[in-house]
Formats: C-alpha cells, sequence, structure tokens
C-alpha cells in the first residue's frame, strides 16, 4: 500500500518527529492513506490533483468522471503489470497522448 510506503520513509527520515507530505495524483492517495493509518507521524498533508476520497466517491456517480479516473481502478487489478508492458508499454504511449496531446 502506497500509505505503508510513506509511512516506512517518515520512519528513516525523521523516526522522533511528524513529518509533512505533499502528493499530487497517486502521491496525494499515498499522503490521504497514510494520514488514515497513522495520523500521528503527519504534521500535515498537502494534496493536489485529487479530491478526498469521500468527494472523490460520489463523483464516481457521474459517468464522466468515471471516464477520466478508470485508470485509477485499472492499475489495482492483479494484470495491471502485464497490461501495461503489453506491446512495449503501448498503452501507456495511448494514455500520454490523450492525457497530454501538446507533448508530442
Amino acid at each position: 500500500m502506497l500509505g505503508h510506503d510513506v509511512l516506512e520513509l517518515a520512519d528513516v527520515l525523521s523516526p522522533s518527529r511528524p513529518i509533512y507530505v505533499i502528493g499530487s495524483d497517486w502521491g496525494a492517495i499515498a499522503a490521504l492513506s497514510a494520514a488514515a493509518h497513522a495520523p500521528d507521524r503527519l504534521a500535515a498533508i498537502v494534496t493536489l490533483g485529487m479530491p478526498h476520497p469521500a468527494a472523490f466517491i460520489r463523483a464516481l456517480a457521474s459517468p464522466k468522471q468515471l471516464a477520466h479516473c478508470w485508470h485509477l481502478a485499472a492499475f489495482q487489478l492483479r494484470a495491471a503489470e502485464r497490461w501495461v508492458a503489453a506491446n512495449d508499454f503501448a498503452a501507456l504511449d495511448r494514455l500520454m497522448k490523450r492525457w497530454s496531446p501538446a507533448l508530442e
């Protein structure tokens, strides 16, 4: 779990004091997870590019929002590693072209 990774880093980098965590996208998920599991280890968190989990769950009721964030669920599947790596990582190329067309 990503949140546990954050807490393990906290234990190594600052074993005696709470840490500040800033996370964007998946980093925001990691920060929120760490805060849920060990709030005493974090002095504060800042999340970017990802709403609070309760707001996110409510937003998933919208088909438009669901279409924008399907990848979050897809990357949790056991087959995700094979799917992403298939055809020389073609799936990642498609995602990058869709999300950031100006980068071509």
